[in-house]
């Protein structure tokens, strides 16, 4: 299931203000989205409550305690 259902624009060129309502309509549950990811600025809440799939791509400059991991782009 995926996390933004956005609204289908079927034809723009029928109804310009329906067509601009629902683009703002998509812009709003986008936003809405966004705002319950991690925030990277250091705001609250900002940690994993989840597990992260990379999709088998590796994490780069994680900090462990006080070591820094730090692996070379491939």
């Amino acid at each position: 299931m995926a996390k933004v259902t956005l609204l289908n624009i079927s034809n723009i060129g029928g109804s310009p203000a329906q067509a601009a309502q629902t683009i703002n309509a998509n812009f709003a549950a986008i936003v809405a989205a966004f705002e319950r990811c991690l925030f990277l600025d250091g705001t609250e809440p900002n940690q994993l409550e989840a597990d992260l799939d990379l999709n088998g791509h590796t994490l780069t400059n994680v900090v462990i305690g006080e070591e820094v991991i730090f692996e070379e782009a491939e």
